[in-house]
Formats: C-alpha cells, structure tokens, sequence
C-alpha cells in the first residue's frame, strides 16, 4: 500500500470539492509531482503518435480534474502521456448549487452534477500561458452558439497543444443538447475547421439508446468529413441520487468499463479505424488499458481512478499495460490497436511488472 493509500481515509473524510482545493498547491508543484508519480516511465513501445503530436503513453487524464487548467505544470509530472484541461466556457460560471459532488466509495465511483463552474475562457488562457507543463496539453471548451465556439478556438489555439470541442455537458441545465444533431453543429465546425491549425477532436457523449447511437455515428461521418482527427468517447451517464442538489447527475467510475469496451468497438468499426478514439470510463489497471486499446481505442484517459487510487496510477497502469504487452508478444501500442482478438481482460502475472522494470 503506497502512502496515497494510507492517507486516503482522511483525504476522503474532507467533502470532494474541499479535498481538491487542498491539494492544489501539491498538484500545481513540479517537484512535489515528481516525487509522488515516481521516476518517468520511458519506453519506445508505449509511444502514441496523434497526427503532429507524440505522447510518451496511451495514458491521458480526463478533462474535470483541472478545470481552470491552473494545474497542469505538476500533473504533468505524474507520469501522464498528456493532460486534457477544462472544460471551459466562455464566461465565468458558478456551476449548480452544492452539494454537487459524491464519493460511492465501494464502487470506486463519483457521482456530479458540476454545471462546468469556472472563471471563463479568458482566465483558462491565462492559466495556460503561465503553466510549464512537460508534456501535451489539451484544452477542452464548449459554447452555447456559432459565434461562442469560434472565438474561444481562435483564443485557446495558439496556447494548447490541441483542442477538444465540449459539445454539451449533461449536467448544465442551459443546453438541451441540440448541437448533439450533426446539421445544428456543422455551421460552427466548418468555421472552426477553416482556421485548424492544430490538432483537433470532438467529444461524443455516451448513447443509452438505439435512436442517440444513430446520431453518434452521424456525427461521427461528420467529423471524418471535416478532417477532425479525434474523437473522445465518455461513458458516464446520469443516475439519481439525493445526496447532490439536483437530485440527479453523472456517475464515473469502474461501472463504466463494459459500456467503454462496447462505444470504442462500435466507434472503431464505424469509423474503420481512420480516426484515434480516447476512452474515457471505468479504467483503472493496466489489462483494462490493455482491452479498450485492443477493441481500437488510441489512447484511454482517467479521471475518478485517479482520485480513487493517487497520484501513481498513470506509472503503474503504463508498467502492468507493458507486462502484458511483453507476455502477449506485442511489440507496441499501435500494434496492439485494433487487435480485438487480444482484447480479453488479462491481469499481469506475478513476476510480470518486475522482469519490465528489469528489461
């Protein structure tokens, strides 16, 4: 048991939002970082290569931990192949009222109703020029119209190493979700595309149905039209609960996996693997890392993991994916994606992290 683990029960006896303020003069210290994520893992197998951009790992964490993008020149000290930040809105937001955030503690599971609270895009831009990350950094935004979207993408560019397009939050009770339908969100994805210079992706939230699977993989066509180079693929999904203000909110957590291992096939096969997908939800080990890559995830990306198990888990799901890996004969990453015969969830055997620490 590391010392994140020991000190987890009076972490977690603080309420969420308190616990992360307290930590962020830890997670905004280079040194602190790189002590508490352990030596950088470098291997040429685990390398990713995303148009222009190169990550070290498939291991990204998931937009929501660092929403200011306030924090990345210690997470990107962790280990992290790279980090998404935001997501961001163009103006100042409070969020929904508290309580909006609850531990599900035996099920290593969160459940929010955020509302994407934040300073505004100004502030975030701010945040990021001053920031002294190490490696890729992705911003995410949204907006609620045409003109919303364009001028935060023309902002948040030149400073990101990427962008991620925040088409709608389920939690914000503002957005009915009608740039979900491929025809209301082309006008601002043909604005922004004329003026890509950077790489650029598209979240595209979960499906609970066959009618919102239909207009995912809608969308998704669109995209590939317009040259997007990825998609990210969440999984979370609304649940009540009495304990949040609104009564209801997303759930993240192990629950998800299944559901992730499904939407990367799906995407996968629909897109022919001419897209990178990043998997977002219930990954936590290295042999989940190692089944979504397989089913055709690019990369897979943490968030409720992260808070769950501390500040060494990007090292150590990169160590146990490499286990596998070298036990299984595959000889890297690009390799491994797509190989869905390989995608059975495997646990690394005993002697298996030691021999790649060894190697």
């Amino acid at each position: 048991m590391d010392l994140y683990q020991l000190a987890r029960p009076l972490i977690f006896r603080l309420e969420p939002e308190r616990a992360h303020a307290a930590f962020k003069p830890v997670l905004q210290n280079a040194a602190l970082c790189r002590l508490l994520g352990g030596a950088p893992l470098r291997d040429a197998r685990l390398e990713v290569r995303c148009g222009p951009l190169t990550f070290a790992n498939p291991v990204g964490l998931a937009p929501g931990f660092d929403k200011g993008g306030e924090l990345t020149t210690g997470l990107s000290r962790l280990g992290f192949g790279y980090l998404v930040v935001g997501s961001v809105m163009p103006l100042p937001r409070s969020g929904n009222p508290a309580p909006r955030v609850v531990r599900l503690v035996e099920q290593e599971a969160i459940v929010n109703c955020m509302g994407l609270p934040g300073h505004g895009v100004e502030a975030f831009a701010d945040a990021l020029v001053y920031g002294r990350p190490v490696v890729p950094v992705i911003a995410s935004f949204g907006g609620y119209s045409d003109a919303e979207f364009l001028a935060s993408f023309a902002l948040l560019q030149p400073l990101a190493d990427a962008l991620e397009i925040n088409q709608r939050c389920a939690n914000n009770p503002e957005d009915a979700g009608g740039r979900q339908e491929a025809a209301a969100f082309e006008p601002a994805l043909k604005a922004m595309t004329a003026l890509k210079r950077k790489p650029l992706r598209v979240k595209l939230d979960a499906y609970v149905d066959d009618s919102q699977r239909a207009q995912r993989l809608t969308m998704l066509e669109l995209l590939m039209a317009y040259g997007i180079d990825g998609v990210a693929l969440p999984t979370n999904y609304l649940v009540p609960n009495a304990g949040l203000s609104r009564g209801i909110g997303n759930i993240s957590g192990a629950v998800l996996f299944e559901r992730t291992l499904e939407y990367v096939r799906t995407v996968y096969e629909a897109s022919r693997g001419r897209i990178a997908i990043h998997a977002r939800g219930g990954i936590s080990t290295g042999a989940q890392a190692f089944a979504a890559i397989a089913a055709g995830a690019t990369t897979v990306e943490l968030f409720t993991a992260f808070i769950y198990q501390g500040p060494g888990i990007a090292k150590r799901i990169n160590l146990e994916l490499l286990a596998i890996m070298q036990r299984e004969g595959v000889r890297s990453v690009r390799e491994l994606r797509g190989s869905a015969a390989n995608a059975q969830v495997a646990e690394a055997a005993p002697g298996d992290v030691e021999r790649v620490l060894t190697r």
